[in-house]
């Protein structure tokens, strides 16, 4: 068998992109009205707009809705609990609710028609009868159970192992000649340096074919180190909770295709006027989801797209490169901090004064310190450091190391997060 050749929907993905997009349009159109009528916030903002809900709307008035910045979601979603007015169904046509770091609830509904996890498993490597194991969480967060019920669409018994366990889950991979990885990139090679530890050969004593990675950088370098380690192929997926999956890499690992039911904007962060292909700006994403339609979402990402035709004879755009993060939103380990969710910490101790994240990179690992100044009076200690790692857990949904630190190296106007972290 050769996982490397095929598409999952072959005229999907290798079809005019003019046409596709035509299509995309009409869907666009089909949907808006109907989710203004269902969904109160879309309606508010197209008649704050001075466009009419009932009436069919191109896609070029987008640029006139205002973009909702992934950061403000939280507090969109406090000002008209629970879903910020963009719910567009009753409650009772909801599969499940997802809670992203904030917190930020994302609801998914049970009659959506979706094949871009099958179509990012099929363009990794991944097929029928493959045993995979699953290390994306399982619980609140939604790639886990997203690439879970996918796998089960196309055959495929799952592990569904999530994070942690290092020991077993490399005891998994040899004992169930496990074909595929889904997760992180640093977890996955957690796993293959415990397998070495423990005696034995990837390249020999694994079956392991693949990996569909993402939640967080993989710089080359890494994905060069686990390749040759395994004799795999390493292919990312991206992705934010909002709106599921956005792109994937086919095995010429030449950038992300985008999907064709999100409506891709690529605009300049300071203007918001669209740019073209092969120029940097913010990608921000319109959902064709009529469960829960996201409109203009701005998720942070300084990018360039561009349309010259990919080897693998996909047509769609693609994602060539991720420049960074426009807004204060830091991913780490797969998970979105917010300078807000410091200052939330912060205010659980008495003991605190203020404090920073500071996030680095050791080895193929990222590292998260909470620095903290202690008020007058406090004392540092054991306990207070581990209460404070225990609330952390919690308000980040990560495990950080605490260091108390002098007030002079945490200036009270400084950023609350600073990450020192280098891709290369």
């Amino acid at each position: 068998m050769d996982r490397w050749i095929g598409y999952y929907d072959e005229r999907a993905e290798t079809g005019s992109w003019a046409e596709r997009r035509a299509a995309q349009i009409e869907k666009f159109q089909r949907l808006l009205p109907r989710a203004a009528r269902g969904a109160p916030a879309v309606r508010r903002r197209l008649t704050d707009a001075g466009l009419d809900p009932e009436a069919p709307i191109s896609v070029d008035v987008l640029s006139r809705l205002p973009v909702t910045r992934k950061g403000e979601l939280m507090e969109v979603q406090k000002s008209d609990p629970p879903f910020g007015g963009f719910l567009a169904v009753p409650s009772g046509e909801l599969k499940r609710i997802y809670v992203s770091p904030g917190p930020v609830y994302d609801p998914l509904g049970r009659n959506l028609d979706d094949r871009r996890s099958e179509t990012t498993l099929f363009a990794a490597g991944v097929r029928p009868g493959d045993v995979v194991q699953n290390c994306f969480l399982y619980h609140l967060t939604p790639f886990g159970l997203y690439f879970d019920d996918a796998l089960g669409n196309m055959g495929c018994p799952v592990v569904p192992a999530g994070v942690g366990n290092t020991d077993l889950q490399a005891r998994i991979m040899r004992d169930l000649s496990v074909k595929a990885f889904i997760g992180t990139p640093s977890f996955l090679k957690t796993i293959l340096d415990k397998v070495v530890e423990d005696g034995f050969d990837p390249r020999v004593d694994l079956q392991i074919e693949t990996a569909v990675v993402g939640a967080e950088m993989l710089p080359e370098s890494l994905r060069a180190e686990i390749e040759d380690l395994a004799a795999m192929k390493v292919i990312q997926a991206f992705g934010t909770g909002d709106v599921g999956l956005v792109g994937h890499e086919c095995p010429r690992q030449k950038g992300y295709h985008l999907f064709d039911e999100l409506i891709i904007e690529i605009v300049d962060p300071d203007t918001g006027a669209e740019v073209g292909y092969g120029a940097p700006g913010e990608m921000v994403v319109t959902s064709l989801n009529e469960t829960y339609p996201v409109i203009r979402l701005g998720i942070g990402d300084l990018v360039v797209v561009e349309d010259d035709p990919c080897p693998c004879g996909r047509t769609s755009p693609r994602l060539t490169r991720i420049l960074g993060r426009i807004d204060m939103l830091t991913k780490v380990r797969g998970q979105f901090i917010h300078p807000a969710n410091v200052a939330r910490l912060v205010g659980l101790f008495d003991e605190a004064a203020r404090g920073r994240a500071v996030v680095d990179r050791q080895g193929h690992q990222d590292t998260f310190v909470l620095e903290m100044v202690l008020a007058p009076g406090a004392a540092p200690g054991d306990e207070l450091k581990d209460r404070i790692e225990a609330a952390a857990r919690d308000v980040f949904r990560l495990r950080a190391e605490v260091a108390f630190v002098d007030g002079a190296g945490v200036e009270a106007d400084g950023p609350a997060i600073v990450d020192r972290r280098k891709w290369d």
